[in-house]
């Protein structure tokens, strides 16, 4: 039997790594993409500190290659990406054989935020004005990612604790220095050590240091409501996942519908997304000039005070799905009460009534009032056992803006509004299982609420990258970065003349800012 065995290794053989890329390799797409948005300011990036001898640094738009092609290919780490850089032809490519080591990598993904999340945001103007960000329908959801932190939290109590030892410890070098006679003073162990004034002095100066530490981990426990923090990850907070609890991030993704392209993704400390609509709809605006013309969320964004605000600007329409009553260990569901407007009472399933006691409570944003069944009625009803476990009797509470609450909901029941608020899944979610597929197991490397957005920004940025070729294959987004210097027609207006119905031609895609980037 014969086999293909291939050339000899000991051949000889003379090649350019040009013939080795094939014309359409995205790899030629990431070349041209930081080549077309990177303009040179070397004041933007942190290259090697205010040294200028020694070997000169990496070039700005060499490193931003490197990491969009790791990210494009799930190799996130610097180690992996060192390693990439002298076995991968692709990266040897695309970065002209240099082999930067995972130091100078990481280092440079670290301090330069600012122009790795420059380079993302040019991007989305690019999707803009070409029309592939439309705003007219958009998706905001939140995701939980586990920050790079260890298990171990610490608590006030215990800082406070461990900072008083530390004060005392210190306080007790103070005093050997001040002392003449050290050695009499110390123990037999430690006079070898501490046979001088400078080695006391850089004990000293390594405690100060640890308390300064400590300090800060106090500061940032005494805010948090659990009075606990993570050494690890300091700005990590504690986030209640499906199966058990974990310190991470909440990740804050708007994506348009048009494309499934994302839009704006902001890393944030909240447990949950009860806050998050508005600052996520005022950050568009601010980044991208863009006012999107419906936003569709789940019922974690029922925020009726948030609602209400938006509702009365008037700019963004913005539909919410709403939340199930909860049951809990009551048979009657607030649903199952009847209100009676013209005597202000409640009445329950049974005809006893409800009467309204004292004046409004706050609660939170809100104020409502509470309604409740006197005790004596409740004892004696059949169905007290599964309708209130209170010995005071049942109670109903009922906010001001109750009739607003439910004319809202009642409008998501519309035809119009139910279909938009299923759409909401297949824009948003996808997203969010790619990104999660990609991040592996450990999802982030990074730490700190900062650097963490600069690796979203990365993983955003290749997902919108790769979503356009999947879309409009290698050729359609070749022409697509081309065309960002003409100021008229963009990639977009031709595709929709070639290739979708006329019908589909009336439909506007607005600009965003009407940018033009120079070549």
């Amino acid at each position: 039997m014969s086999y293909i065995y291939g050339q000899a290794r000991t051949q000889s053989t003379i090649f350019a790594l040009e013939d080795l890329i094939a014309s359409d390799n995205e790899v030629r797409l990431v070349d041209m993409l930081v080549d077309k948005l990177y303009l040179e300011d070397s004041s933007k990036f942190t290259l090697k500190g205010k040294s200028y001898t020694g070997r000169p640094a990496y070039h700005p738009a060499a490193m931003l290659k490197l990491f969009m092609y790791g990210y494009l290919n799930r190799i996130s780490s610097s180690r992996r990406l060192a390693k990439e850089c002298s076995r991968n032809i692709e990266l040897m490519w695309l970065i002209n054989s240099l082999t930067p080591d995972f130091k100078t990598i990481a280092d440079f993904r670290k301090d330069n935020a600012e122009a790795i999340k420059e380079l993302s945001l040019k991007f989305k103007y690019m999707l803009c004005n070409q029309g592939l960000i439309s705003g007219e329908l958009m998706a905001i959801d939140g995701t939980k990612l586990k920050a790079n932190a260890g298990g171990k939290e610490l608590t006030y109590d215990d800082l406070t604790a461990t900072l008083k030892d530390l004060e005392h410890e210190i306080n007790r070098y103070f005093e050997l220095l001040r002392n003449n006679d050290q050695k009499e003073e110390m123990a037999d162990e430690e006079s070898d050590d501490l046979s001088n004034a400078e080695l006391i002095a850089a004990q000293i100066q390594e405690l100060q240091a640890r308390q300064e530490k400590l300090q800060k981990l106090q500061s940032i426990a005494e805010q948090d409501k659990r009075k606990k923090v993570n050494p690890t990850d300091p700005e990590s907070r504690m986030m209640k996942g499906r199966k058990e609890s974990f310190d991470g991030y909440n990740l804050q993704i708007v994506v348009d519908s048009l494309f499934k392209l994302v839009a704006s993704a902001q890393v944030k400390q909240t447990a949950n997304d009860l806050q998050e609509m508005i600052p996520a709809l005022e950050h568009l605006e601010e980044s991208l000039g863009l006012v999107p013309g419906t936003m569709v969320a789940d019922n974690g964004y029922e925020n009726v005070a948030d609602l209400q605000e938006l509702e009365a600007k008037g700019k963004t329409e913005v539909l919410v799905m709403g939340k199930d009553e909860k049951d809990g260990a009551k048979g009657f569901k607030k649903s199952n009460f009847t209100y009676d407007e013209a005597q202000d009472c409640y009445y329950c399933p049974l005809g006893n009534k409800l009467s309204l006691r004292g004046g409004t409570q706050k609660r939170k944003e809100r104020f409502a009032y509470v309604y409740h069944c006197s005790q004596s009625v409740c004892r004696a009803c059949k169905h007290k056992a599964k309708c209130s476990k209170s010995k005071q009797g049942r109670t109903i509470t009922r906010y001001t803006d109750e009739n607003w609450v439910e004319a809202y909901r009642n409008r998501m029941q519309n035809p119009r509004e139910k279909a938009l608020l299923r759409r909401r899944k297949a824009i948003v979610e996808h997203v969010f299982g790619v990104l999660k597929c990609w991040m592996g197991k450990i999802p982030l490397l990074l730490r700190g609420q900062a650097k963490v957005q600069t690796e979203i920004e990365l993983y955003t940025t290749s997902y919108n990258l790769k979503r356009l070729i999947k879309l409009f294959g290698f050729d359609g987004v070749k022409n697509m970065i081309m065309s960002v210097t003409v100021p008229k027609e963009g990639f977009l207006s031709l595709f929709l003349a070639l290739f979708l119905p006329k019908s589909r031609k009336r439909i506007k895609y607005p600009g965003c800012l009407g940018l033009c980037y120079a070549s």
